[in-house]
């Protein structure tokens, strides 16, 4: 199986700013503009970090979330507390080096 590069982020888009949450997403481009032309400019942009097999790591991240904060909507959005959010993600991100 061989190894992709890409990313991986946690964003607050504009309609969210001033809750608590929050927006999972991957890019399969290591290239930051493929995530932020994808947004408007008022959204936040919390976490993002270049990893290896980013929909992995995204799906893993997401299996957390489910267990630990609260999933609102889609398939990507959850509510939180947002340093626990970036710790889980950091430490899925460290532990698939």
């Amino acid at each position: 199986m061989s190894e992709s590069k890409g990313l991986i982020y946690l964003i607050q888009q504009d309609y969210l700013i001033g809750t608590n949450k929050y927006k999972i997403g991957c890019s399969r481009s290591a290239n930051l503009d493929c995530c932020i032309n994808r947004y408007n400019k008022s959204t936040r942009y919390i976490f993002i970090n270049k990893c290896n097999n980013p929909l992995q790591i995204k799906n893993t991240i997401k299996f957390e979330f489910y267990n630990k904060c609260r999933y609102i909507a889609g398939y990507d959005y959850f509510e939180g507390n947002e340093t626990q959010m970036i710790r889980i993600i950091l430490d899925i991100i460290n532990k698939n080096r």
